[in-house]
């Protein structure tokens, strides 16, 4: 029958879309992938991932890209493109951070980059980021990280990556300072308290 006859070259259906972990190896930086899916304990009541949870994941990445367990020493810049859903396979992706000139490496600490791809994302040139960030890890004697490199123009994380930076190395303004309220102020403050503000038992108000 017609339905049984075996397809030709010209019949074939196309190729899939390549996604993000399949992209050639030899035009991309040597990076780490760590595989998860959010579950109910990951998620608040809008079953969006809760922020903390970021944090634990890519401590988990960074272990994993190390070969050894390394420990979070400072979150120093973090970016939420979109909150990740309950049920959502996420790639965590970990690259090198790229050391400024005006920043000294601190021995034993290593910073790295972390972006979060939805599994869904099909165009490996547009990756869905749910997440990047700049984290600062203390390494271990025996931890092997010469298996990364930093991102490089032209991949598909470069550009999220490098605002995520960016947004890192922008100095914080400096706000001026309040001055102390004066005395007579003082005694003419007056405070309600409201039903929110009163401890448990309502025995007094909870300091605001």
């Amino acid at each position: 029958p017609a339905s049984l006859r075996m397809l030709g070259p010209a019949a074939a259906s196309p190729a899939p879309p390549r996604r993000l972990g399949a992209v050639d190896a030899a035009s991309t930086p040597a990076r780490s992938t760590f595989e998860l899916t959010a579950g109910m304990s990951d998620v608040d009541a809008y079953a969006f991932l809760y922020y903390a949870q970021y944090v634990k994941y890519n401590e988990r990445a960074a272990s994993e890209a190390a070969g050894s367990p390394l420990v979070l020493s400072s979150v120093e810049s973090m970016i939420f493109g979109r909150p990740a859903r309950w049920g959502e396979n996420i790639k965590v992706v970990t690259f090198l951070c790229p050391p400024a000139a005006c920043e000294e490496e601190q021995p034993g600490v290593v910073r790295l980059l972390h972006a979060w791809v939805a599994d869904s994302s099909e165009d490996c040139s547009k990756p869905d980021v749910c997440n990047t960030s700049v984290m600062s890890y203390s390494k271990p004697p025996g931890a092997a990280l010469a298996g990364l490199d930093v991102p490089r123009p032209g991949h598909p994380l470069y550009r999220p990556l490098m605002a995520c930076l960016r947004e890192n190395r922008t100095p914080t303004p400096q706000f001026a300072r309040c001055e102390p309220l004066a005395t007579s102020r003082q005694r003419e403050l007056c405070v309600r308290v409201h039903p929110d503000a009163i401890g448990y038992g309502g025995g007094g108000a909870a300091p605001r």
